[in-house]
């Protein structure tokens, strides 16, 4: 048969094992006070950038304009760009009628219009 387990103990070797058990707490509690301590410090962070994030988000929108100012303004843009591009293409137009009768043609087509007009004889 087996021998029996050592029930007994010193006390000398239950102080020790008590002391031993009390040190293994006291470290615990300090390494569970000082991970709370960075806990802390570190939700302290996170809060200062998220604040400061919410007021620069703030003054971005202060800075925004509203949808509908936008879109107006989108709408004008889109008119005076389409009158740009008409007067381009009038232009363009009258550039190639010029290139297309040249300079005699264009003093004929003058001539023409002071006589039609009775300016001239």
């Amino acid at each position: 048969m087996s021998d029996p387990p050592d029930v007994l103990v010193s006390r000398r070797e239950l102080e020790l094992r008590l002391n031993a058990l009390r040190e293994l707490l006291d470290t615990k509690d300090h390494a569970f006070a000082k991970a709370l301590e960075l806990q802390a410090a570190e939700y302290a962070r996170r809060m200062n950038e998220l604040n400061h994030a919410h007021q620069q988000a703030q003054e971005n929108w202060a800075r925004s304009l509203p949808r509908e100012t936008f879109a107006n303004h989108l709408g004008e843009w889109d008119k005076w760009r389409t009158e740009v591009n008409n007067s381009i293409s009038s232009f363009r137009g009258a550039v190639a009628l010029l290139r297309f009768i040249g300079v005699a043609g264009i003093l004929a087509l003058l001539m023409e219009l002071l006589r039609l007009g009775g300016i001239s004889k």
